[in-house]
């Protein structure tokens, strides 16, 4: 779920890198440094914190809440099986997260990894279901809020030197989310839209502890898969524009 949110967390780190005018309490992380990495868990978090509502000139968007395509998640499996669809979604609470560790070898390698705790992350919007989970039949629309609670996510980065201008950039190649939450909270309205009863007796079932999280292990990855895309792309305008050793200096 995600949170996202590599895009997010590794346009943050351009925030104390690079020869822009930074706001104030950005500061700097050189890859020399021997606190190099602790340097990045604390400056990654700042940065998500005052980049939060974007930057046109570094084209980072407001990142919480972040504004996502519609996208679809299909499943099929003997427990869900459906098709579910988000029109205007919105991932909310990124901000937030904390930087357990970070891993960057942008000199032979080229890999990214991170480890993030997000106390609540929220996916929400309008969204569209059609198909079965567990054993109720379901052909609903409406608003969703899909909560996240003490999300564990491990983000892996794979990227490619080249250069551009006689400076060497990064690309980022593939880009892959696991992610793990203690607790997940299901908001989906007229999930049966004859009947509000049906659909309050439905969403208890979702909301049990075992329940919440067997139906995110089902849709999670899929919806990984889509935030990561996009993310990658982000964060691919971002380094075409701002040489390596701009956003991490030696």
């Amino acid at each position: 779920m995600l949170v996202k949110e590599l895009c997010v967390i590794a346009i943050a780190c351009l925030s104390f890198s690079f020869g822009y005018n930074w706001r104030a309490g950005i500061h700097l992380c050189h890859r020399s440094s021997a606190d190099f990495y602790k340097c990045l868990e604390a400056s990654i978090a700042d940065g998500l914190h005052y980049y939060r509502d974007g930057d046109k000139a570094l084209h980072i968007p407001r990142i919480d809440p972040l504004e996502m395509h519609p996208f679809t998640v299909q499943t099929d499996s003997s427990q869900v099986a459906l098709r579910l669809s988000f029109k205007k979604p919105f991932i909310g609470g990124m901000s937030n997260s904390t930087i357990t560790h970070v891993e960057l070898d942008v000199d032979k390698d080229c890999y990214w990894k991170l480890d993030v705790i997000t106390p609540a992350l929220s996916v929400f919007g309008e969204y569209e279901i059609d198909g079965k989970l567990m054993m109720f039949e379901l052909n609903g629309h409406g608003r969703c809020n899909i909560t996240t609670s003490d999300m564990v996510h491990h983000q892996t980065m794979k990227c490619r030197r080249y250069k551009k201008n006689g400076k060497t950039h990064l690309k980022i190649l593939s880009y892959h989310i696991e992610a793990t939450p203690a607790k997940v909270h299901y908001d989906l309205e007229k999930l049966v839209p004859q009947s509000e009863e049906l659909t309050a007796a439905i969403l208890q079932t979702f909301n049990g502890p075992e329940e919440s999280l067997m139906i995110y292990k089902e849709v999670g990855p899929a919806m990984m898969h889509v935030m990561s895309e996009k993310q990658k792309k982000i964060i691919n305008r971002v380094f075409s524009v701002v040489p390596l050793d701009e956003i991490f200096p030696k």
